[in-house]
């Protein structure tokens, strides 16, 4: 039997360390200029609405989307969510440091329900209440 070269062994490390960094990251790319409203939901009940549209607040709320550094994790069991945020057929879902992006759950290493809250309550804007059957 053919012994295996150690170099070959330190390559398959490194591709199984960038494999696992690859698949259980997340690092999102929206680009704001292409998104023209953002539709912010928050609860507790009754959920609330508001409509984000300034360019400059859109900017806001993309680029902290886009400057978080995510970790995949099993779905543990978490029920509901705190808050939702839509734009152009996307609909990201937090709940405490825990965000929802295609179907797939993350974590953060700082809590994106209060981050995201200072935004809504921070935006001057009309707010509506939210049917849930959207």
């Amino acid at each position: 039997m053919k012994r295996i070269k150690p170099w070959w062994l330190v390559i398959l490390i490194l591709i199984l360390i960038f494999g696992y960094y690859k698949f259980t990251t997340l690092h999102m790319h929206y680009n704001s200029n292409k998104i023209s409203m953002v539709s912010m939901v928050t609860l507790p009940s009754p959920p609330k609405l508001k409509e984000i549209t300034d360019p400059i607040d859109i900017q806001k709320i993309i680029s902290e989307i886009n400057g978080l550094s995510l970790k995949h994790h099993i779905f543990n069991g978490e029920k509901g969510w705190q808050m939702q945020l839509m734009f152009n057929g996307n609909v990201v879902v937090i709940m405490n440091n825990s965000i929802k992006v295609n179907r797939f759950w993350y974590s953060a290493d700082k809590d994106l329900f209060t981050l995201f809250k200072g935004y809504y309550d921070d935006f001057d804007y009309i707010e509506h209440p939210y049917e849930l059957s959207r």
